[in-house]
């Protein structure tokens, strides 16, 4: 599927990715996620101290089982949260510490972020709510072209990738994603 050139009109190809990712139900929503499962667990195996995750909400795939045994690790699991101040509303990261406090993780401090999206194409271009919240948070990636932390890897089901994406200079690109079919890295010179 190739979506329309002009972002504005990538809504009615959020709302058709939304729903796609939505029916999938039953087995073969259990069969995905487990898919997901083992390829986020064999990413976890790497040493990541610090890892930013999210909360599945409107079908986005539940990473819930593999996230526990990262704390039992003594890693550093930071969620998003929207933080609504002076200027446009900013995400920021933040980690349930030991004595029900909490911890503000910058960042540039993590070392991998799983990301949720809407849709993704092949090299590595990707879609949200259309909010900008990533591409903010995560900027000073922006015009990178060697090594880059965090790593950021999205969480999708296959239903999701569309031929191309059109990008813009502030969109942050995906370092790799991981579906059902496993983890997909995407390199560095491929990206616009």
């Amino acid at each position: 599927m190739s979506p329309p050139a002009d972002r504005a009109a990538l809504q009615p190809l959020r709302r058709s990715l939304r729903q796609r990712r939505r029916a999938l139900r039953g087995s073969e929503r259990r069969q995905c996620e487990h898919a997901i499962h083992a390829a986020v667990r064999a990413l976890l195996l790497r040493r990541w101290r610090r890892i930013a995750a999210f909360e599945a909400i409107d079908g986005e795939p539940d990473l819930a089982p593999v996230l526990g045994p990262v704390l039992l690790r003594g890693r550093v699991l930071a969620l998003p949260e929207i933080v609504h101040g002076a200027r446009e509303p900013e995400m920021r990261f933040v980690a349930a510490r030991a004595d029900g406090r909490q911890l503000l993780v910058p960042p540039a401090a993590l070392d991998l972020a799983l990301v949720p999206l809407i849709g993704f194409d092949a090299t590595g271009n990707r879609i949200g709510f259309g909010a900008g919240y990533y591409d903010r948070a995560f900027r000073q990636l922006r015009g990178r072209t060697h090594w880059r932390h965090p790593q950021l890897v999205g969480i999708a089901f296959e239903c999701q990738r569309v031929e191309v994406l059109p990008a813009a200079p502030w969109d942050i690109p995906l370092d790799a994603i991981v579906t059902e079919r496993g983890l997909q890295r995407f390199p560095l010179q491929q990206r616009t």
